[in-house]
């Protein structure tokens, strides 16, 4: 199976036996392209299927979170994950890159808070959310700079990536 690079998840299969003897052949796999893990697993077997026993290794991946994939194993959550749309699917990268590696879906989904412009906007909006209320003629007084720092040390992640600025509490 032969596919173009592009920003799709995929693996690159070979076997360790082969990567012994000095031989990298092995091939992409497109990941979307398999209903599940043990689609997956079947066809990667298949390509070796030179060998009588092949202990599959996985020497490159691309366009999948921290952690879903290992020189030999996938996670379980890698084929959820596969099948979220795409703004979600960004969600659990984000969060498992920035935050937790070894995060699940559920963690990474909960931890969302969104995507805001700086680090003061998220604490204004936190800060009204909880239904607080500057009076207007204190406003300028607000540092909310600041309050952002008091929330980070209280847990929240502001994780920079791609230009954006994700909010994870």
């Amino acid at each position: 199976m032969s596919i173009q690079l592009t920003d799709q998840p995929a693996i690159y299969v070979g076997t360790y036996e082969k990567y012994n003897d000095g031989n990298l052949f092995g091939a992409w796999f497109q990941l979307d392209r398999f209903e599940n893990a043990e689609a997956f697993w079947e066809a990667a077997r298949a390509l070796h299927r030179d060998e009588a026993d092949p202990e599959l290794m996985f020497q490159d991946w691309q366009s999948i979170p921290e952690g879903m994939v290992g020189e030999s194993h996938t996670s379980d959550d890698l084929w959820p994950w596969l099948k979220l749309d795409a703004e979600t699917r960004e969600i659990v990268r984000v969060y498992r890159k920035r935050v937790n590696a070894e995060g699940s879906i559920a963690d990474a989904l909960d931890a969302f808070s969104g995507q805001y412009k700086s680090r003061a906007a998220f604490a204004e909006r936190d800060f009204e959310d909880q239904g607080l209320v500057v009076p207007e003629h204190l406003q300028g007084f607000v540092d909310w700079d600041r309050m952002a720092l008091s929330l980070e040390s209280g847990g929240v992640t502001f994780a920079l990536e791609d230009g954006k600025l994700w909010v994870f509490a």
